[in-house]
């Protein structure tokens, strides 16, 4: 049973969450067989990301940071079905260099510990944690609440 503090998420938010996490698990192989697959699941997230920019109880920062998942995979597979080497270079090179998932956490963990700390410990940080965590958005909301 939640607690007296837990954040409540939509059954969109929590439906947008999941797409992202399996989406981002095939993401981690092969992408060629699964270039169609992803592309209608890019398509389904971005209409709930639609329908999430509606929701007033979702955080601005956690809607950008949905946003930016969304528009990094979207390049990734529009980037696979490139034909020619070329065109695929290109595309590559649209991607962002850092996470933008690694990057709010890092913002927000300066913020909370009030210490600033040096680029280096914070990408030695980045690198223990676990690439494939999807909670963290959810973890950091119930923090906030």
């Amino acid at each position: 049973m939640a607690g007296p503090g837990a954040v409540r998420l939509s059954k969109d938010e929590i439906y947008f969450q999941r797409l992202l996490h399996r989406t981002k698990k095939r993401c981690v192989g092969e992408l060629t067989p699964n270039v169609y697959k992803l592309k209608a699941s890019i398509d389904l997230m971005e209409a709930l990301f639609s329908k999430l920019q509606d929701d007033k109880a979702i955080d601005n920062e956690v809607l950008m940071q949905y946003g930016r998942d969304v528009q990094q995979l979207k390049i990734l597979v529009e980037a696979e079905r490139k034909k020619t080497a070329e065109d695929l270079l290109r595309s590559i090179e649209a991607l962002p260099r850092v996470s933008p998932s690694t990057d709010l956490r890092r913002r927000r963990r300066v913020q909370s510990s009030g210490i600033e700390r040096s680029e280096a410990d914070m990408k030695d940080e980045d690198e223990e944690e676990d690439v494939g965590q999807t909670c963290s958005l959810i973890k950091e909301r119930a923090k906030q609440a």
